[in-house]
């Protein structure tokens, strides 16, 4: 077993680009036993020719939504079946490995390569199965990786990096087709306006962050005005959510921040989780005070009693176990307790959990600009799941529809691992490396039982 983790080390050492290759199509070829079900069966009549997927997207756009790239993908690959899937979801694993690599601090050492594997891993498999897998996996998942290798550009510009015409095409094409995803767009519109913004500040200019910015706000635009957006709207309030009109905006801001922040500290989200111990490992190794230490400890013994060892916290204390108790369909301030109650005080404790990981944020930055960064990442992407109470199907697509949050956390968790990767010695990196191929090996193991029982009666 030590000769072959000595040999694979060696080949992330050597070959780093064709083993993150090899990887990502072992990835896509697990998809393979998948069946086709859900939304993919409901379109697949309708896709049997070019003419006649042309035809449905461009309806579509008039009728139901704006992704009509996105769609138009998703149609393809499902009209040329699941090997054209297969090699879909292999590229994407292979663009969001070598993105996250690239937003590194150190896109040269071997355990960057591991790390990027690692996130891949801890993407959540349920969300790859909640409208069909063809259709939330090339809706979400392909998207996501694509608009993680479009910010690349900035971190380029960040590091005054020259930046070849074909990479422009590559990242101009990363950047349309992730932007075509409404959540992905803010976050897009998000870092490439605050980009914009600290290189006015700093008197730089970059034309590539001005055209990024114009084509992502072009997109933006093309979302709101699309009609078939507003037609399906009316139509969801319908069907899933009928007193959604009697909400004002706070009501739906309330909506989105508190069952975004129930999912993060509350649901066992494994990759919150992960961001936790490691941010919590930092700190210790960083700073001796008792009160740093203290701080850091909390986030990550917060998500573990409200999470996995709920039943632990219920036991001990009973009276404080509503916590971790599911948010009420109207939020956490509702008119039945008058923005009282127990609502309140879940929020407040969550927003507290929050403030003590941004401490940790501040402590493991170094400079100013990557405090921006990271900031950035998680504000656009706490954003984007936000955004989604503002739509009548806030409830109805829940699960994926945390996805685009999950991509950015990946590339956050990267800046903090890659940027205080000097920190560590050599025995504490080889603990990392053991601790990582166990979350690589476990995810294999969680994706294939998901795809061998899944749909399967």
């Amino acid at each position: 077993m030590k000769a072959i983790l000595s040999k694979v080390k060696k080949c992330f050492q050597t070959h780093p680009d064709a083993v993150l290759a090899v990887i990502a199509i072992l990835y896509g070829l697990m998809f393979l036993p998948a069946i086709i079900i859900q939304d993919d069966l409901k379109w697949l009549s309708s896709v049997d020719t070019l003419k006649n997927t042309l035809k449905l997207v461009y309806s579509q756009y008039y009728t139901w939504s704006s992704r009509v790239i996105i769609n138009l993908v998703w149609y393809l690959v499902l009209r040329f079946g699941k090997v054209a899937w297969a090699l879909y979801m292999a590229v994407s694993a292979f663009v969001l490995m070598k993105a996250l690599q690239l937003l590194s601090d150190d896109d040269h050492n071997h355990l960057i390569h591991w790390f990027s594997v690692t996130m891949l891993m801890l993407f959540p498999s349920v969300f790859f199965v909640s409208a069909g897998w063809i259709a939330t996996t090339t809706s979400y998942f392909g998207p996501q990786a694509f608009g993680l290798m479009a910010l690349v550009p900035i971190k380029k510009c960040l590091k005054d990096e020259k930046i070849g015409k074909w990479e422009w095409v590559f990242y101009l094409v990363c950047l349309i087709y992730a932007a075509n995803a409404e959540q992905m767009c803010v976050v897009l519109l998000g870092c490439y306006l605050a980009a914009e913004v600290y290189f006015l500040v700093r008197k730089k200019r970059h034309s590539m962050i001005i055209v990024f910015l114009l084509v992502t706000a072009a997109s933006f635009v093309f979302m709101l005005s699309c009609p078939g957006n507003w037609a399906r709207k009316d139509q969801e309030i319908i069907r899933w959510f009928p007193t959604y009109g009697m909400l004002d905006n706070i009501d739906k801001a309330d909506i989105g921040i508190s069952t975004t922040l129930h999912w993060m500290f509350a649901e066992s989200s494994l990759i919150v989780i992960f961001i936790c111990l490691m941010l919590t490992f930092l700190v210790w190794k960083r700073y001796k005070g008792f009160l740093f230490r203290c701080l850091a400890v909390l986030p990550l013994a917060a998500v573990l009693f409200l999470g996995p060892l709920k039943n632990v916290l219920a036991a001990v204390f009973p009276y404080a176990s509503f916590i971790s108790y599911d948010v009420d369909y109207y939020g956490s301030f509702t008119v039945g307790e008058l923005g009282g109650g127990v609502g309140r005080i879940r929020f407040a404790l969550f927003l507290f959990i929050a403030l003590c990981i941004a401490a940790e944020v501040i402590l493991l930055n170094d400079t100013i600009t990557g405090l921006l960064v990271d900031s950035a990442l998680i504000i656009t992407g706490f954003g984007s799941r936000v955004m989604m109470a503002f739509s009548p199907t806030v409830y109805m697509s829940n699960i994926r529809t945390y996805s685009t949050l999950v991509v950015c956390l990946f590339a956050f968790a990267m800046h903090m691992f890659s940027h205080n990767l000097s920190h560590l010695n050599v025995r504490e990196k080889q603990y990392a490396r053991c601790m990582m191929a166990g979350i690589i090996l476990f995810g294999i193991v969680d994706l294939a039982c998901l795809v061998a029982t899944y749909g399967h009666s």
